[in-house]
């Protein structure tokens, strides 16, 4: 159509144009069509155009040409144009953004695309050549204007635009401004400029379009913004008004995103685009700068910008522009020619420049900025193998940031940061240890880290890294490196703190500090970081820094993060944080009681023990700051705040109780003072003075509480509380006794109040209100004071506290009068108030009966035990399912706390056996009130349960079995609740009893036990402890039922009975490492003299939570059975090896190898660890058969450990059994004459026999009889068995030797000589001697232990650190097996220490090679610090990076280079049919810039072979599909293109490719991989093409070949050689 119109108006004479144009616009609208019934005709018409003629956009390009050579006022008069401007024009470029953006931004080729340019183009012409005046000029004028400076959608444009024409008669008014989209305003812009740029400039609405658009580049999308900055950066149009307004803006920009705390991915992504594009416009090298160039860069702003987009971690494309803005700007700054320098940051106190130039310095300057540029390129490179050997470059950049002779160094610090916080964000964990390093490491005193803004960096990025985890690995250095080593990170970091702090004034070290708190407290942390930390807080120098606010923000993280980390850990930082309080609190600004409540907040668990080093501590702290104004005012105010708190609040409830935490607070500020004056006086009495003013309003309550009628219960009840603590404080103390001051006065005290307070307990603990939400915590704070009493009356001397415990005694002697009255009275109601005071009896009667376990016939032992027995809870159960919503439910609690109390109760009656019980009717119901209980009061339950289940396991099995499984379902509802270990831990002492586990496996009992103990054996693996709790307790009771001698053989019918288990036991240990960095923390901080006692209960949960220790448990049951030498033992230990055996059969891969540390080499290496032990306590009858089936497997294939312990295991048992060496030589016979497979281990096996002969005659004719069978083997054509056999001679040679036995070496003269020659000349086979271990310093008997099987041995085979097991774990797991040296057949320790220094499998004939070139070497184990690269000169691996995003999206197309490189390659791969060939096409055609790929099938794309060739390239490069039947007529298709076809075959007439010249346009057909190119096609072709070769074989591979064709054409089209 538009061909036969252009024909139609050359006819025409040029005034009748605008009759042309006329009808050309009424052909366009005629073609838009009506739209579909049932649609909107708004939302069709953009539709309805695109899915027209294409000859439709170039009837509306011509209608544009033509236009623009008429006058301004022909234009206006042109009928129909108008009216295309605003039914065709208007509605595609106003439409919904989606569909807009998805024409606009389709193919090039696409109708709807280019309709879209067509109109914006019509439109753009239109303004050009339209009068000022014109309405619809002025109105998409300003529909432009709207757009770009208020960025709307426009989602209603159209309907508004429609119903303004139809609703108003007059041209003018129908004429509204239309609501452009974005992408279309910017695109009319950008043809504006391209028409009239120069007058642009001249236009008032232009110059505020551009205002807008600089206004708008911070909200746009990234695409947009691009087009902007292209319209700002027009060049013609660019001024230094709008650069500087521009660069304003970015300022702007970047003072808000620094702003933003929790910024996402796109964070000032618009401020790297806009800069790239104007640094791209405007900084010329080797141009001289103008006054707008250097505005940017001589602002520190932008070199801070710069510094935050190469640390945009989470957007590559940023990382990018900022260092294409890097180099670019460094480029400009060299070119100059003149000094340049850039001052630093205001708030830095160093005056070194943020970046500096000269031309004195260029060289040393370039080579630095280079090798920086250089490192961080690298830093982006995910391949480890990539980074490792530029990390060298780092001791240049280190140098360059200190101070030359001239006091300024070349590189400022802030570029050291951002490569090492580039290094903290690598994926690979090697790079993130080696930058962690080198941060803690910085040379500070060299280099001005603090002075040039370091702290941001420090408490910033290296803070957030030391949260890692795997950072605070102990790595082993040798067989002995033990775990309770301080982590090298921790140690590290204390030190650069302190260094750091040295540097620092007074003021400024109290402002580190500060901001060190604020950084730990605003990040989440681990258990394992947070305590290192804190340790290395709570070392450094005393400094008055810490303010209120740091106190409160580390309660918030006590409260908050740690509340979650384990109770030992936890007690751990609580410790810490109190050592560093004392350090580094501000006594001049914070208030002594302040001190006190966060010291009382740390001492939750009880910490805080008086007498021991960190109470000790703080009270050093209290009398150093004694003449403070905040001791002095604290001290003073100790009584008076005492007295308030007991008083309370006048204006609120006067029956409240106090917060734990302030009635700690109390307790540790009376007790400190107290102590303080104690130390400086050195005189008791003045203690007691002290501590008797600062208790006076406690007495003053206590004293009188019990006649006091009318004395408000709160004051009461909260003296009762600071006593109780009080005294729970001084109970726990260290070293405490009668002569301290504290506990005289104490005792005063108590035996003052003791009558009153317990006549105010009988009188107040019946009369609570169960209404009351706090009459559950009342009772409580009542028995917490009863059990203080009890247990400090019962640790003191008697005769400081005679009254109180007199007072005490007739208390208990009331309550068993009065309590069993109470309880039978309240047990025949049904109310809650007598169902409470029920509980409340049953609470003290519980408490009685604990008092003393000697007592007998306390109670009426029958009738009470039958009345507690019976009591019931429906009443209370209803109140409780009855209770309203919104109320504070003290009955929910209730149920479960009464529960407990009562079978406590119950089974202190049972154990006593003061009354005459029906145990299976009490466990039935014990069975039916367990699952009421949802609480630890489970615990006391299940105690009860596991004393009937001990009664009834033989009368009643089946009800064992249902209490078994009922408490496992209470168990599993805890799982993930942290009261899980307090119920598991009842649950096993319940279920895996001794008395239980002799049930035979045909009872139900049995089966679920053994059901329970596989899921714990599986869970156990994730969940650490799960499985020790377990198999330690009943290994520990097997074992003292064993060393009482009247129970074995129950044992050993257990052990029968799980024989399963205990084989499942000792092969168990987790692949993964979780747990085991807190174990190695715990035993760490074991030997951590600041924790005091806390150290014990470290060492114990540390061996609890250990997966080691269920191996170790069975081991040491293993031996100690072992040791009874019972014909019984041996017969389970024999059946248990023969299990063993079986295990190691059925993992074993029978095809293929394993790997080292798979879990296939643990379990194998973990039978024969067992094996080995057990092999001392098996019978000779049972050796033979043992021996044979360890013969068998020694044939298979073994990594290192596994395989030594074999042989190992074999040359014990020939040792132990002399008979099976006839079976040795029998099966050597059957390998040599039959398969040689596991035919290396015998020869280790003789080698290792002679040592182990019992006399020198025996070593003789051993040797005599070895050496022959040997010795052919040496000229063996396999190299593996022949360096082995020559090894095994050696080995022996050099025993014989060492024993003098000269009738060997006459007798194999040959042998002598061999051996002698390789041993001077250093052969591979003293290489190979010397590196391994187990033919150098191994003796299978002086070195048979316990620490060489489960340590020595696997380390030094290069066995993962997890599996080591350090021989003292045996014997603090079993230290009465191992303490008293009744084990006689194995030894725990090495006696020797030849092990202990050997080398690692390998190792020392590694050291030797390396001395030689190779051309592959391992990366992982070069040590850069000692063999760095040549700085400077060394050459490294660096990837390209495609720049063609860099500046910024939609700016590729109109790069000139890009676009004259870009070739018009076609390739054709139809007949290519296999996926790896086609997926590297893929990846070669993209990266080389080919204009399309062909393929036979479009499915090819999916495929993973295609996939993982191709790396994505699919995704860039143009892919079409082409079926092998439709191949001829496309050929036929791209020759009418234009395109030659060129074949790359082997024909008669075929040309050589480096002889061809390839045409602009060319397509290269590729043959299929086995037929070619077939002759059919080739007669289509223009040219057949080949690859010259030198070789024998006739072709390449197809994806080779296309890649040298595609390689040629390029270098050809690029003119290079």
């Amino acid at each position: 159509m538009a061909s036969v119109l252009l024909q139609d108006l050359l006819r025409r004479k040029k005034g009748e144009v605008e009759e042309f144009i006329e009808q050309a616009c009424a052909i366009v609208i005629d073609a838009q069509g009506s739209p579909s019934e049932g649609k909107d005709s708004a939302a069709c018409a953009p539709l309805s155009i695109a899915e027209k003629n294409g000859d439709i956009c170039d009837v509306i390009i011509l209608i544009a040409d033509l236009i623009s050579d008429l006058e301004c006022k022909a234009v206006t008069d042109v009928l129909g144009l108008q009216d295309l401007l605003r039914t065709v024009c208007y509605p595609v470029i106003c439409g919904p953004s989606d569909k807009l953006t998805q024409m606009s931004n389709g193919n090039p080729k696409d109708d709807g695309s280019k309709i879209v340019h067509s109109i914006c183009w019509l439109v753009a012409v239109y303004i050009k050549k339209s009068r000022q005046d014109d309405p619809v000029a002025m109105g998409i004028i300003s529909g432009i204007k709207g757009a770009v400076c208020d960025n709307l959608e426009g989602s209603n444009s159209l309907s508004s635009i429609m119903m303004g024409h139809e609703d108003h008669g007059s041209e003018s008014s129908s004429w509204i401004s239309p609501n452009f989209h974005i992408l279309s305003a910017l695109e009319i812009l950008e043809h504006i400029q391209d028409s009239q740029a120069c007058n642009l400039l001249e236009e008032e609405w232009f110059r505020e379009v551009v205002s807008g658009a600089i206004q708008s580049l911070e909200s746009v999308e990234p695409v947009i913004c691009a087009r902007l900055c292209g319209i700002i950066m027009k060049e013609g149009l660019t001024t230094h008004r709008i650069l500087e307004e521009v660069w304003q803006k970015v300022k702007e920009m970047h003072q808000r995103s620094q702003a933003i705390s929790s910024a996402p991915k796109d964070k000032g992504s618009n401020i790297y685009l806009v800069l790239c594009v104007l640094a791209n416009a405007t900084l010329s090298p080797g141009e001289r700068d103008s006054s707008a160039t250097l505005m940017f860069y001589s602002d520190v702003t932008f070199w801070m910008i710069i510094q935050q987009g190469l640390l945009c971690h989470i957007d590559p494309l940023t990382r990018k522009r900022a260092m294409f803005l890097l180099k670019r700007t460094l480029e400009v700054v060299r070119s100059r020619k003149d000094p340049f320098s850039v001052t630093c940051r205001p708030r830095e106190t160093d005056e070194s420049p943020i970046i500096w130039w000269s031309p004195d310095n260029d060289s040393k300057l370039l080579q630095i900025w280079n090798d920086f540029v250089l490192f961080y390129e690298a830093l982006g490179e995910v391949q480890t193998h990539v980074v490792q050997p530029v990390l060298a470059k780092w001791a240049t950049l280190l140098n360059a940031a200190k101070s030359d002779e001239e006091g300024k160094p070349y590189l400022h610090t802030s570029w050291l940061c951002v490569l090492l916080e580039r290094s903290f964000k690598h994926e690979g964990k090697t790079v993130t240890r080696w930058g962690v390093e080198q941060a803690l490491l910085l040379d500070v005193t060299n280099i001005p880290l603090m002075t040039q803004g370091g702290d941001k960096f420090l408490f910033g990025p290296l803070l957030s890294v030391l949260r890692e985890p795997y950072l605070y690995t102990t790595c082993r250095t040798d067989s002995t490196t033990h775990l309770d080593q301080r982590p090298l990170v921790a140690v590290q970091t204390e030190a650069l703190l302190n260094k750091l702090l040295s540097q620092l004034s007074y003021e400024q070290k109290q402002e580190f500090h500060r901001n060190l708190v604020t950084g730990i407290c605003k990040l989440m942390w681990g258990p394992v970081p947070l305590t290192l930390l804190l340790e290395s807080v709570s070392g450094l120098p005393e400094c008055p820094a810490w303010g209120t606010q740091q106190l409160y923000d580390f309660r918030e993280v006590l409260q908050s993060s740690v509340l979650v980390f384990p109770p030992a850990v936890r007690s751990c930082i609580q410790v810490f944080l109190s050592l560093a309080t004392i350090r580094l609190v501000d006594v001049s600004s914070v208030p002594l009681h302040e001190v006190f409540t966060f010291l009382a907040a740390l001492n939750a668990s009880g910490t805080l023990k008086r007498g021991e080093h960190v109470w000790q501590q703080i009270c050093n702290w209290l009398s150093m700051n004694r003449n403070t104004e905040a001791f002095l005012s604290g001290a003073g105010s100790c009584a008076k705040d005492l007295k308030d708190k007991i008083t309370g609040d006048p204006s609120e409830d006067n029956a409240s109780s106090l917060h734990e935490v302030e009635v700690d607070r109390l307790a540790l500020e009376i007790l400190m003072l107290a102590d303080v004056h104690s130390q400086e006086s050195g005189n008791g009495s003045n203690c007691r003075a002290v501590l008797g003013t600062l208790t006076v309003p406690l007495r003053e309550v206590l004293c009188t509480v019990g006649n006091r009628i009318y004395l408000p219960p709160g004051q009461a009840d909260r003296s009762i509380q600071v006593l109780t603590a009080i005294t729970g404080i001084v109970l726990n103390s260290t070293g405490t006794n009668n002569k301290d001051p504290v506990v005289q006065e104490l005792n005063t005290i108590l035996n003052e109040t003791a009558a009153e307070i317990f006549i105010y307990l009988m009188r107040r603990i019946f009369s609570l209100d169960v209404s009351k939400a706090e009459s559950l915590d009342k009772v409580h704070t009542y028995l917490d004071l009863l059990s203080t009493l009890n247990s400090y009356c019962s640790t003191v001397e008697s005769s400081g506290v005679l009254q109180a415990t007199a007072q005490l005694e007739s208390f208990k002697k009331t309550l068993v009068k009065d309590c069993p009255a109470v309880l039978i009275s309240s047990s025949e109601a049904e109310s809650t108030q007598d169902l409470f005071r029920s509980y409340v009896s049953i609470e003290l009667i519980s408490w009685r009966l604990n008092c003393s376990h000697s007592d007998k016939g306390i109670f009426q032992a029958q009738e009470l035990y039958s009345t507690i027995l019976h009591l019931e809870i429906s009443a209370l159960h209803d109140n409780k399912k009855s209770s309203s919503v919104g109320e504070r439910d003290s009955t929910g609690p209730l149920i479960g706390i009464f529960l407990g109390r009562k079978w406590s109760c119950i089974h202190r009656f049972l154990e006593a056996g003061h009354v005459t019980a029906d145990y299976e009717g009490a466990l039935r119901r014990c069975i039916d009130e367990l699952s009421l209980v949802s609480d630890t009061n489970s615990t006391l339950i299940m105690d009860c349960a596991a004393f009937l289940l001990r009664k009834l396991v033989s009368s009643s099995p089946d009800l064992c079995c249902e209490a078994v499984t009922a408490a496992w379902c209470c168990v599993m509802d805890f799982y993930r609740n942290k009261h899980f270990w307090e119920l598991y831990s009842a649950f096993v002492d319940m279920t895996f009893q001794h008395e239980l586990l002799t049930q035979g496996p045909e009872t139900p009992l049995f089966n679920t036990i053994q059901k329970i103990f596989e899921f714990i054996l599986i869970k156990g693996e994730t969940k650490l402890g799960l499985l020790n709790l377990v198999v330690s307790n009943v290994c520990r009771s097997w074992q003292q039922l064993i060393v009482e001698g009247q129970h074995t053989a129950e044992v050993i019918k257990a052990m029968t009975n799980y024989t399963y288990s205990l084989r499942k036991s000792v092969l168990f240990g987790s692949m993964k490492r979780t747990g085991r960095l807190e174990e190695e923390l715990l035993l760490y901080l074991s030997t951590n003299d600041t924790l005091g006692s806390l150290k014990g209960t470290l060492t114990t949960t540390s061996i609890e939570r250990d997966p080691a220790l269920v191996r170790v448990a069975v081991i040491n049951l293993l031996i100690r059975l072992g040791e009874t030498k019972s014909p019984e033992s041996q017969t389970f230990l024999v059946h248990f090896l023969q299990s063993l055996l079986e295990e190691e059969k059925a993992v074993t891969p029978e095809k293929k190898c394993y790997v080292l540390n798979s879990q296939v080499h643990r379990i194998k290496q973990r039978v024969w660890q067992a094996a080995l032990v057990v092999i001392n306590y098996i019978p000779q009858e049972s050796s033979n058969a043992i021996f044979k089936q360890i013969l068998i497997q020694l044939a298979s294939e073994n990594q290192s450990s596994a395989k030594h312990m074999m042989e190992w295991l074999v040359v014990l048992m020939i040792h132990r059994f002399p008979s099976t060496v006839e079976q040795f030589w029998a099966r050597l016979d059957q390998m040599i004459e039959g398969s040689r497979c596991g035919f290396s281990p015998i020869l280790i096996i003789m080698s290792q026999l002679g040592a182990v002969q019992p006399s020198r005659e025996a070593k003789v004719s051993f040797y005599n009889k070895a050496v022959p069978i040997i010795f052919p083997w040496s000229l063996a054509p396999t190299v593996s068995l022949r360096v082995q056999s020559q090894v095994a001679l050696f080995k022996i040679w050099l025993d014989c030797r060492r024993d003098g036995l000269t009738e060997v070496l006459d007798r194999y003269p040959t042998l002598n000589a061999c051996m002698e020659y390789n041993e001077n000349r250093g052969s591979a086979i003293t290489n190979k001697m010397e590196g391994n271990f187990f033919l150098k310093d191994f003796h299978p008997l002086l070195d048979y232990s316990l620490e060489t099987i489960f340590q020595s041995l696997p380390y030094l085979t290069l066995v993962i650190d997890d599996e080591l097991v350090i021989p003292d774990l045996f014997l603090q797991e079993s230290p009465d097996l191992w303490g008293d040296d009744s084990v006689k057949s194995i030894a725990l320790f090495n006696s020797r220490e030849t092990l202990r220094l050997a080398q690692k499998l390998g190792t020392a004939a590694d050291k030797r090679k390396s001395v030689i070139p190779k051309s592959s070497v391992d990366l992982s184990v070069i040590d850069f610090k000692e063999r760095p690269l040549p700085l400077g000169g060394g050459d490294v691996q660096k990837k390209i990076t495609p720049l063609r995003e860099e500046l910024a999206p939609g700016f590729e197309e109109s790069d000139p280079t890009t676009e004259a490189n870009k070739g018009q390659l076609v390739v054709v791969a139809t007949l290519v049919d296999r996926m790896p060939n086609l997926g590297g096409l893929c990846r070669t055609g993209e990266i080389f810039g080919v204009e399309r790929l062909v393929i036979g099938s479009a499915r090819y794309l999916e495929d993973k072979s295609f996939l993982g060739l191709s790396v994505t390239a699919e995704k860039w490069l143009p892919i079409k599909e082409v079926r092998p039947s439709e191949l001829k007529d496309y050929l036929t298709e791209m020759r009418h293109q234009g395109y030659t076809l060129v074949g790359l075959e082997q024909t008669a007439n075929s040309i050589q490719i480096n002889d061809y010249r390839f045409p602009a346009k060319t397509l290269i057909l590729l043959g299929n991989e086995r037929t070619g190119i077939p002759v059919e096609l080739i007669h289509h072709l223009d040219v057949c093409v080949e690859i010259p070769q030198l070789g024998y074989i006739r072709s390449l591979n197809v994806h080779v070949s296309g890649a040298l064709l595609i390689w040629e054409y390029t270098r050809q089209m690029l003119g290079l050689g």
